[in-house]
């Protein structure tokens, strides 16, 4: 389910991240901050096509 605390949102980060190399969560976390600045930019409409 969904957690019901800032703790257990907490615990379900880091048991998931156990399962990803660094490297690969710092991967996601650009590709994320990009798709949000491109979002930003298309003033919250579409922006697959600037990807």
């Amino acid at each position: 389910g969904k957690p019901d605390s800032i703790e257990s949102l907490i615990q379900c980060v880091q048991t998931f991240a156990k399962g990803y190399s660094q490297e690969t969560i710092k991967n996601v976390c650009k590709n994320v901050l990009k798709r949000a600045s491109f979002c930003l930019q298309a003033g919250g409409g579409h922006f697959q096509q600037l990807l």
